[in-house]
């Protein structure tokens, strides 16, 4: 035991002080683990090293090394002692098919694409549109494979996809559709406001002119979906068009008008931005039809 026999202050390392001399101690630091089977046999405190770091188990704050502390895997229910079960941090991968601008005539676009999520598995997609605040368009979704139809209005239409997984991860792509006018003899021109105006009254009179290439029975123009007021002026197939008083919402304001000439129409739009804090919208239009 390299002790000196001659001298009684030389004597065996007993490090648990059990009696019995460290060299001959199947346990010696007496933590009731054997020392072959000890990763720290000259320490009572710690037995385990998991993930082979060289901090033991008991004062690891991640003792499975997959990157998540013990105290957050508990917390969200994955095993801490398991290197491979560990919270999914990683968000959908999706794509949509087709090229990132597109350009068409129709009221509304088709589009596919496809979702996979290596973790907790992918929840659900929805498609959001610029032009349509705070609706949200559902989204099929059949093995990898996704489908939508979504609608647009003239102009220019910036469509957010967004897919979610079951942890709550999120991953978005963005499309931009560009409706063209369908070819018409109608014309519809907005007076006021101007696009891209900026303004400080909440309360908001939108006028124009529409003008049909021949007199009809039908002519009919909706402000953000509801009948404004039509008066003729000297040309038989011209009206001007007035709105009752809009509520603007402060910020960015999208208006959509749509005007019928018998079974054609038209639609424009323009975005106008409230400056000041104003109430909520909450005037409601409804005139009736000029025949």
């Amino acid at each position: 035991m390299g002790t000196d026999p001659d001298d009684k202050t030389s004597v065996p390392t007993d490090l648990d002080k059990d009696g019995t001399p460290d060299a001959l101690d199947d346990d010696r630091d007496g933590d009731g683990v054997a020392n072959d089977q000890d990763v720290f046999p000259d320490d009572a405190t710690e037995s385990r090293d998991l993930d082979g770091d060289g901090i033991g188990d008991n004062t690891d704050p991640d003792r499975d090394g997959d990157g998540v502390s013990n105290e957050e895997e508990i917390a969200v229910g994955t095993n801490p002692d398991d290197a491979n079960d560990f919270p999914d941090r990683i968000a959908p991968e999706v794509s949509i098919d087709g090229p990132d601008f597109i350009s068409i005539n129709e009221d509304s676009l088709t589009l596919r694409g496809n979702v996979s999520d290596s973790g907790s598995g992918v929840d659900r997609l929805e498609f959001s549109s610029a032009r349509f605040p705070g609706a949200r368009f559902a989204v099929s979704v059949q093995a990898a494979q996704w489908t939508a139809n979504v609608p647009l209005l003239e102009g220019t239409n910036v469509l957010t996809l967004t897919a979610f997984d079951k942890a709550g991860n999120t991953a978005q792509l963005t499309r931009t559709v560009e409706r063209q006018p369908l070819a018409s003899d109608i014309g519809l021109s907005i007076t006021y406001p101007q696009p891209g105006a900026v303004l400080t009254d909440a309360a908001l009179v939108v006028r124009g002119l529409l003008r049909s290439d021949q007199p009809a029975q039908r002519m009919e123009v909706l402000v953000n979906g509801q009948a404004a007021a039509l008066s003729p002026t000297a040309q038989v197939a011209e009206f001007n068009f007035q709105s009752t008083a809009l509520n603007l919402q402060p910020g960015p304001n999208t208006l959509s008008i749509q005007a019928w000439v018998e079974q054609r129409s038209v639609q424009r739009s323009v975005l106008v931005t409230l400056g000041v804090l104003a109430g909520r919208l909450q005037s409601s239009v409804l005139l009736p039809w000029y025949k």
